[in-house]
């Protein structure tokens, strides 16, 4: 069985445009000379005879301009129901949208103990030790922080907690707190692995 090869239009033009044979450069010629010139003047090339009339030349340019038209019918069609299409799918996707905002916006913090867990992991100081190795947070008098780079993102809060001494004295505490936003991120750079470690 005999493979067949074919050509597609844009790169048989540019065979005949290099060939050097009679008719190809006769081909070039018409080109050249009628059909891109007539392009440039009236935006368009209708091929003509001697012999047609200027009625039969008008409806073979009516044909056209019809067709023409159907095909940017087609096309507004097209882009109209895709448009409807998108439409749809943000109707849909609004109220997830708005949760996810709610959510992002919300003041509820998690400890790194509890996202710990969230993400699969026994403990915070895994947690902890990981994002340290992925350069995310370092620790400081004895306070785990996020570096430069994370830091201005509204990932962390601090939270100060208030504790008594065994003398009685009262002293505070303060760590690390991950937000909403952060609680976010953490789930995006972790694979899921769900629920708790035993």
């Amino acid at each position: 069985m005999q493979e067949l090869n074919f050509i597609d239009e844009p790169n048989l033009y540019r065979c005949i445009f290099q060939s050097r044979k009679k008719e190809a450069e006769k081909f070039q010629s018409w080109v050249f000379e009628e059909v891109l010139p007539s392009i440039r003047k009236s935006g368009g090339y209708l091929a003509t005879s001697q012999e047609d009339t200027p009625e039969l030349i008008m409806a073979r340019a009516l044909q056209v301009a019809q067709m023409t038209i159907e095909k940017h019918q087609m096309q507004l069609q097209a882009a109209q129901k895709q448009i409807e299409l998108q439409d749809e799918q943000i109707k849909q996707s609004a109220p997830k949208v708005q949760y996810v905002d709610n959510v992002l916006q919300s003041v509820n913090t998690y400890t790194s103990t509890q996202m710990a867990k969230e993400l699969g992991m026994r403990e915070a100081e895994q947690l902890h030790k990981t994002l340290k190795e992925r350069g995310i947070m370092f620790k400081q008098s004895g306070q785990w922080l996020l570096t430069a780079k994370y830091c201005e993102k509204g990932y962390t809060k601090p939270r100060t907690t208030i504790f008594t001494r065994s003398d009685g004295s009262q002293g505070t505490n303060t760590i690390t707190v991950w937000t909403e936003r952060g609680r976010a991120f953490l789930h995006k750079i972790f694979p899921q692995k769900g629920g708790c470690a035993a």
